[in-house]
């Protein structure tokens, strides 16, 4: 597939879509998405993981409009087409997870509006997911805000091999002290398309034509183009994620959650994901075999059972 051809399939399935800049203080503007079919059953907030963008989903943005369900979605800061955050555009950067939670907030009170008469869901994978539980417990002190949110590949925790976590953790902490947060983390590198193909299907998908079509993007739209993460990023995630695993936190998240983990993860840490859905107290964690971590662009017979998982909810939803 093509991007022209998502394209087209998007423009046949929405009455209106709009794609704008959104203006979240002096120095960041995010890139945001509504797409909305007719008739609505729904609405869902789609978050991507690190270095994703709006093109890249386009494929499970289809999926979405075709259930009938208006969705909102945008670029994280930094990466997409959102404003970049370092002097090399290539560089992941984040100061601090908090502005990734901020974003969100702003992008559901003034884009997203949540209305009554609406079902409203979450659909979140990997920093997006992780973002999203953050969201919950701080910005609504752990209300159930949708009808229900599937998290894909959560990152619970990150596969930091060949390096033992405690040492990673170091290295990251003390780089930052050192002044370099806003170099990248060993090993990695700016943009590189052929690293982009092979990384990729490596260790995100089995999907070769997902692949291509992604690379199609961003060698169509160069300024959509991320290399590694840095150390500030790392250190940052590290940071939140000691956050999110602290005594008693997790546990006051009301929000049915159903998290997804895939049998083939080499990005985050399954078991720390495992740890954190058994304290939980309203998620199911359903483990799809041979999969790798981008679930929502995986082998469509790989990402099935997501698909069947949300027909299942928006069935039950339909006929409460």
């Amino acid at each position: 597939m093509t991007a022209s051809s998502f394209q087209q399939q998007v423009d046949a399935l929405c009455v209106d879509q709009l794609v704008e800049p959104l203006t979240v203080s002096d120095r960041v503007t995010l890139r945001v998405g509504r797409w909305t079919p007719q008739p609505a059953r729904g609405r869902v907030m789609l978050l991507s993981g690190r270095g994703g963008f709006l093109e890249k989903y386009y494929p499970a943005l289809i999926q979405l409009l075709q259930r009938g369900l208006e969705v909102v979605s945008f670029d994280w800061r930094g990466q997409g087409l959102s404003s970049r955050l370092s002097a090399d555009p290539h560089l992941g950067y984040v100061d601090n997870f908090s502005d990734y939670i901020d974003d969100f907030d702003r992008v559901w009170t003034t884009v997203f509006r949540p209305e009554s008469d609406h079902r409203n869901y979450l659909l979140a994978h990997s920093m997006g997911a992780h973002i999203a539980l953050r969201w919950l417990r701080e910005k609504h002190d752990g209300a159930a805000l949708f009808e229900h949110a599937w998290l894909t590949a959560p990152l619970a925790g990150i596969d930091t091999r060949p390096y033992p976590l405690p040492l990673a953790k170091l290295i990251a902490a003390f780089a930052c002290w050192l002044g370099a947060g806003h170099r990248y983390v060993p090993q990695g590198f700016g943009f590189d398309a052929e690293n982009y193909q092979l990384q990729g299907l490596a260790t995100l998908t089995s999907d070769r034509e997902q692949i291509a079509y992604e690379l199609a993007c961003i060698q169509a739209t160069p300024e959509l183009q991320l290399g590694a993460a840095s150390f500030g990023w790392l250190n940052a995630a590290f940071q939140s994620l000691e956050r999110l695993h602290s005594p008693g936190y997790i546990e006051q998240i009301a929000q049915p959650i159903t998290q997804f983990l895939a049998e083939n993860e080499q990005v985050v840490d399954n078991q720390a994901l495992r740890v954190l859905q058994r304290r939980l107290p309203h998620s199911a964690l359903v483990t799809i075999p041979a999969a790798k971590h981008d679930l929502l662009v995986e082998d469509e017979s790989l990402q099935a059972p997501v698909w069947a998982a949300i027909d299942r909810q928006l069935a039950d939803d339909l006929n409460a």
